[in-house]
């Protein structure tokens, strides 16, 4: 018997290997991720956002992680989470997939980490600051999980409480931290 794994970034699009990298389907383009000769990241081939656009490297488009495993989590989360959800004003949500724990709230006193294997992010408070990790996640707040269609896209943020207990549903992943840092 296998048990199947939640939907997460990484494992939502259909990824294939090619030549000179590995490409992906959505919304009617191929996005193409690379890591050429000389590079120590991987790139888009060209700007999700813009692909018309002139290439922002020599690469083409913007850099995502040094390893395959952890960039095309990144590469889903760019062409699948809306731009305005990747900017300031929430928690960076590329950060969090990429597992670096930003904080938000008044003085940051909450933090944000990917359970991947779950599907969702887990809100926490932070705990004092430590000499090996400055953001320690402590108690929990609230989870936040996003809500894929068949496709990848999502379809809301599905915030809920400590306990499970279901607050309510969002269309953005800023308008789900607003929620918890409303009832933190």
């Amino acid at each position: 018997m296998t048990t199947k794994t939640a939907p997460w970034f990484g494992r939502v699009l259909k990824w294939h290997k090619m030549l000179d990298g590995h490409a992906c389907a959505y919304r009617g383009r191929v996005y193409t991720i690379v890591k050429p000769e000389g590079e120590e990241r991987w790139h888009f081939t060209v700007n999700p956002d813009y692909p018309a656009a002139e290439p922002l490297s020599r690469c083409g488009g913007p850099g995502l992680a040094r390893s395959l495993e952890r960039s095309r989590p990144l590469a889903e989360a760019w062409l699948l989470v809306d731009p305005a959800d990747r900017i300031a004003g929430a928690p960076n949500f590329m950060y969090a997939v990429r597992g670096d724990r930003p904080g938000f709230g008044e003085l940051g006193e909450l933090i944000v980490w990917t359970d991947a294997d779950q599907g969702l992010l887990r809100i926490c408070r932070s705990v004092p600051w430590s000499p090996g990790d400055p953001k320690l996640p402590g108690p929990l707040v609230a989870t936040v999980q996003p809500i894929f269609h068949r496709g990848g896209q999502i379809t809301h943020w599905r915030t809920a409480g400590p306990d499970g207990t279901h607050w309510d549903n969002s269309a953005y992943w800023c308008e789900a931290c607003r929620l918890v840092e409303s009832r933190a």
